[in-house]
């Protein structure tokens, strides 16, 4: 019988010894170094991209979060993964048609507790009240590169010392449009490649020597070649992150791959798996309806790669 259950919301909940401490224990020498990533904040309790999804999983212990940055008309940097504010505000315009000095007042989060759109600023405040916590800030592809130079202005704004924010904060860069930028503007930033090939990551950002790793679409592991892909980044001393990760046979996939990482909306939920006895059982231990999904999600990403890769990367 499986130890693992979907909840209403459609995440997974640890049922057995997975999650207790026992089964932790018993496990510690097999996953205690997997980097378990928070999903846009803890977004399986609050709203994502908010300070109380951000505040929700720093409480919980959880080193590693990551949020999406969009640029606003008036060049202020904030948070938000859609282009568009209507799914998360109710609010049918774009990001880069707020004037945010003047019209932040007017969007509220449709989800409890009603929070406000929040900007890069306020976020590496609230970051600086969590030591050890590294904030992952995704550059869509499809910004402009002159979001770098915002998102440095604003870390200087508040610590004229970029080395300060050396061990604070990661670039994670989907396209190689912005790397100049990156080595322009932050020079001492580490970068994380976001994407869905390994041939592009391999061409444009493994050998980059502020690259720490590369964080490969869970799907894409499906691929034949993904083995050899991640053996070479981890002979390169880099690591090899997998997004994102929400079903247990996502989670055994991106470990029997030996990933160094998972993003993942539940991130609690995912330090126990990432702990505990999954890579004990077999691939067709897990619901098949979880590998059909991996498998209509492999055939997406690649899809979405031929049709962006003119375009955006």
């Amino acid at each position: 019988m499986s130890n693992l259950d979907l909840n209403d919301h459609g995440k997974y909940q640890v049922l057995s010894d997975a999650s207790s401490e026992n089964s932790m224990v018993q496990n510690d020498t097999q996953d205690q170094s997997k980097i378990v990533i928070a999903h846009r904040g803890y977004s399986a309790k609050q709203p994502e991209n908010t300070l109380a999804a951000f505040r929700e999983a720093a409480n919980a212990g959880v080193k590693h979060i990551e949020t999406d940055v969009r640029l606003t008309k008036d060049e202020v940097v904030c948070i938000s993964h859609d282009r568009s504010l209507k799914r998360m505000y109710g609010v049918d315009t774009y990001t880069f048609d707020v004037d945010y000095e003047r019209e932040n007042g007017h969007f509220r989060t449709l989800r409890e507790p009603y929070e406000p759109l929040p900007t890069l600023q306020t976020f590496l405040k609230e970051l600086l009240k969590y030591p050890g916590v590294q904030l992952y800030i995704d550059v869509k592809p499809d910004l402009d590169i002159f979001i770098i130079q915002r998102m440095v202005d604003t870390m200087l704004d508040i610590n004229l010392d970029l080395k300060f924010w050396e061990d604070k904060v990661i670039f994670c860069i989907w396209s190689r449009r912005f790397l100049p930028a990156c080595d322009k503007y932050a020079p001492r930033i580490k970068i994380c490649h976001l994407g869905f090939n390994f041939s592009y990551a391999q061409q444009y950002f493994v050998m980059h020597p502020r690259v720490i790793g590369v964080s490969i679409a869970v799907a894409s592991l499906l691929h034949p070649s993904s083995q050899d892909f991640i053996d070479m980044v981890h002979a390169l001393n880099k690591k090899v992150f997998a997004w994102s990760v929400n079903t247990t046979a996502a989670f055994y996939l991106s470990l029997k791959r030996d990933c160094d990482g998972v993003i993942t909306d539940d991130p609690v939920v995912g330090k126990a798996l990432c702990n505990g006895p999954i890579l004990t059982r077999n691939w067709y231990w897990f619901d098949y309806k979880e590998w059909v999904l991996l498998v209509f999600g492999f055939i997406r990403v690649n899809i979405i790669y031929y049709i962006i890769r003119n375009l955006f990367l």
